[in-house]
């Protein structure tokens, strides 16, 4: 353990200012420029862990951090004789001289963290170094430190408790527990990933979310925190230019989320948060992934530390760069390498495949012509349309039990849950004109051109009814059970919500600490989109804590997504009228259970005003 140093803020003015405070309020400054919320500490602390040499770190939380955060490593552990300085306000163990912080290697070396940490919470340290028979304990609370012997294994245990008890109007800042159970996840997860030669345990309310052994690469670390399942999808890689070397694991064209949650960040293995990395990342798919889908990303850029300034934010998470457009070059360069070699291998064992065999003569590619998915007139409907398999296999309004309640008594009998519904249009009225780019239904009155979005409202109907059902439905076979892989995060999640899927005409069951087996699901479901909605529906539980979601509406949720009809998808005459009925009753909100409006419209009165005409 170095010898702590100290420093005095180089703005001699200020520090005259923040003299004359009391001394709390002094701490409360430090406090909120390190300590957000429980994630932060979390964070602080697990980077204290590894700059001690820790090789296994065992993070405890409850009720998201705010009534307990515990931090245990087996690291070099910090000298009784000093464990005292571990509190006073910019003392650190990590530098010896001011040249130091041009060549940081360190997590952390500005002193608050600590410090801050015991201003706003009940903090107690355990440590012993390996040279010593006993260690010591430090508590502080209410700024009164004592300190005792400690006979505990190497290491050092730091427990907080009560955080922000004594700063009641920050807790109006945090979000829900959900939401901060959310950060504090992404903090480990961002941590695990960094030092994979780590092994780490996290715990959240009496439940294990990861137990990862230590690993030798990245990605049998990301293995270990996010499943196997993936893996096949990801690409691992490196470049490097003079003193800047990028490399880490990226996804495929065809694995991507919408969201970019699945995106990580790491300058010389410190976790860091830059929005134009992501834009980086993003450049290299444009001609891959629609507006709106972002790849997986875990990128490990490495430098001297003289390159890059650590110091800009308090956290830490912001990293000033010597030129930090040839970094963002260096990322994108990094992930088009590894596309392109990708598309380059699935290219040439495409057209080699397609080839002819000059053996068999007259075998020809066949062409199918695209589909006329512009427009569709109601009155070219025709025999096929009417008696289409897909119409006939899997109609509109699938079927859902109901006891010995009737259909329409079943849809039209109560408002929709959750809200009062809209006022009906009327459908009588109404003049259907077909589909627009095989998404939109277009109709209109003698006043009104109507837009809808047919996959959004057919979503909102299925849902109503699922809800109506309390997700009672008919469950078809599948002709091969299908395995489903989970990760160690999602585990508590699934063994909730296995039994409300079995309610919902599911057959599932747990196979191993991994994954599950179905082997039925309801009829409403389209078979070809039973796996894309378990995948769904465990990418919800991974956007952070699953403890607080409501998982019946979850999964009914999914279950209306996954069954209605799709953009692309074949609608017939009757079922847009069907589908307008229905929406024309005023018994359904005119939105999506996700609460996206699927319906637009244009009045005459816009339009000649659009059109600069008179009424």
């Amino acid at each position: 353990m170095r010898t702590p140093c100290y420093f005095v803020p180089m703005n001699t003015t200020f520090q005259r200012k923040i003299e004359i405070l009391p001394e709390s309020v002094k701490h409360m400054i430090a406090a909120g420029e390190v300590v957000q919320g429980p994630f932060s500490v979390i964070k602080e602390l697990v980077e204290n862990s590894i700059d001690a040499d820790a090789a296994s770190i065992d993070i405890m939380t409850e009720d998201a951090g705010l009534s307990c955060i515990r931090v245990i490593d087996d690291g070099r552990g910090i000298p009784k004789d000093q464990i005292t300085l571990s509190i006073v306000e910019h003392a650190t163990s990590k530098i010896r001289s001011i040249s130091d912080i041009e060549s940081i290697s360190s997590y952390g070396f500005r002193g608050e963290a600590l410090s801050s940490i015991a201003s706003v919470s009940h903090l107690t340290i355990s440590s012993r170094t390996s040279d010593e028979e006993a260690g010591a304990r430090l508590r502080c609370v209410f700024g009164e430190s004592t300190v005792e012997e400690y006979l505990g294994a190497r290491g050092t245990s730091v427990l907080v408790e009560e955080l922000f008890f004594n700063t009641p109007a920050r807790k109006k800042f945090l979000k829900s527990l959900q939401g901060e159970s959310r950060n504090s996840l992404r903090a480990v997860t961002s941590l695990a990933l960094a030092r994979p030669g780590i092994a780490f345990r996290y715990t959240c309310d009496g439940k294990i979310l990861y137990d990862c052994t230590p690993v030798s690469s990245v990605s049998e670390r990301i293995a270990q925190l996010f499943g196997k399942k993936e893996m096949p999808h990801l690409l691992a890689g490196d470049i490097a230019d003079i003193e800047v070397k990028i490399s880490g694991v990226i996804s495929d064209g065809s694995l991507h989320k919408p969201t970019r949650g699945g995106q990580y960040f790491f300058v010389n293995n410190r976790p860091v948060e830059n929005s134009s990395f992501s834009f980086h990342v993003r450049r290299a798919y444009d001609s891959i992934l629609a507006n709106g889908r972002h790849p997986l990303a875990y990128i490990y850029i490495t430098l001297p530390p003289g390159l890059a300034d650590v110091n800009v934010h308090p956290a830490k998470r912001e990293i000033r760069f010597f030129d930090e457009a040839y970094i963002g070059s260096l990322i994108c360069s990094f992930c088009r390498s590894l596309l392109d070699r990708t598309f380059t291998i699935q290219l040439h064992n495409t057209v080699k495949a397609a080839e002819p065999d000059p053996s068999e003569p007259g075998v020809s590619a066949e062409v199918i012509p695209p589909p006329d998915v512009m427009y569709r007139n109601e009155y070219r409907s025709t025999v096929e349309e009417r008696e289409s398999p897909y119409a006939q296999s899997h109609p509109f309004l699938p079927r859902i039990n109901r006891g010995t309640v009737s259909a329409e008594q079943d849809l039209f009998r109560s408002p929709v849950m959750g809200g009062r519904a809209s006022a009906a249009f009327d459908y009588e009225s109404l003049r259907i004109f077909g589909t627009l780019f095989a998404t939109y239904v277009l109709a209109a009155s003698d006043d009104d051109l109507m837009i809808i979005d047919f996959h959004a409202a057919h979503e909102r109907i299925l849902y109503d009814r699922l809800m109506r059902a309390d997700g009672a439905c008919e469950s078809q076979l599948l002709m091969m059970p299908q395995q489903i892989h989970f990760s160690p995060q999602q585990r508590a999640f699934v063994s909730e919500v296995l039994e409300i899927l079995a309610g919902a005409g599911f057959d599932v069951e747990l196979f191993s600490d991994e994954s599950f087996v179905v082997r039925a699901v309801p009829g409403i479901l389209h078979l070809d989109e039973s796996e894309k909605f378990f995948d769904d529906l465990l990418e919800q539980s991974s956007e952070g804590s699953s403890f607080l979601l409501d998982k019946k509406k979850l999964v009914f949720e999914r279950i209306a997504c996954h069954s209605a009809k799709r953009a692309g998808d074949h609608m017939n005459n009757e079922d847009l009228r069907e589908l307008l009925r229905i929406l024309s009753s005023g018994n359904h909100e005119l939105r999506c259970p996700h609460g996206r409006p699927f319906i637009f419209k244009l009045s005459r009165g816009e339009l000649e005003k659009y059109f600069s005409r008179r009424v």
